[in-house]
């Protein structure tokens, strides 16, 4: 898939129950420097895709945030916030 098809997909398939799975399954393997799951590093593990370039991902990340934002707000046990 190109970029705008994952875009597409995300923005119509993230669920609470999707997400909450994602970072479990990335806790497991440990959190990040500084403490969390980065955004980066959660989207590459939810599109699993080798073909997409970094650029790629940041790309589909800067197009769903609104939509992470508003399904992430629906999970109690997990906060988003933005780094300066």
């Amino acid at each position: 898939m190109n970029t705008d098809q994952w875009i597409e997909k995300l923005t119509q398939q993230l669920t609470p129950q999707l997400v909450n799975n994602a970072f479990k399954q990335l806790l497991a393997q440990g959190e990040d420097p500084g403490g969390g799951i980065g955004g980066f590093r959660f989207l590459k593990h939810l599109i699993a895709d080798p073909s997409l370039t970094d650029d790629d991902v940041v790309q589909i990340y800067l197009n769903i945030k609104n939509t992470l934002k508003r399904v992430l707000a629906d999970i109690p046990t997990i906060y988003y916030f933005e780094a300066d």
